[in-house]
């Protein structure tokens, strides 16, 4: 059996960037998810939504923006992020707004 794992460093590279790692309760939320595909001439720098072309960060930004107007009575509880193949993932945890 091979061992796969990795340390922190040996992620820290040009494909993988090292982040805060966190454990975030979502238990009980929804979801929805976005994703964007990029043009043949654009990549995305890393996991992270700054690290997404530009014009995917404003298609995307106008998803989640209309999304979260015609769905008034939720709340994001936390935003996760990657890139699939070419393109850009962003997945809204949400639930029912406290009142």
């Amino acid at each position: 059996m091979t061992d796969r794992s990795a340390s922190a460093t040996e992620l820290n590279g040009p494909e993988f960037e090292l982040i805060d790692a966190a454990v975030i309760d979502v238990r009980g939320c929804s979801r929805i998810e976005f994703c964007v595909g990029m043009l043949a001439d654009e990549t995305a720098r890393g996991l992270r939504f700054d690290a997404w072309p530009p014009n995917v960060q404003r298609v995307m930004e106008k998803q989640a923006a209309d999304w979260l107007e015609r769905n008034p009575g939720r709340a994001v509880r936390c935003v996760t992020t990657g890139v699939v193949k070419r393109n850009c993932v962003m997945i809204l945890h949400h639930s029912e707004a406290i009142k």
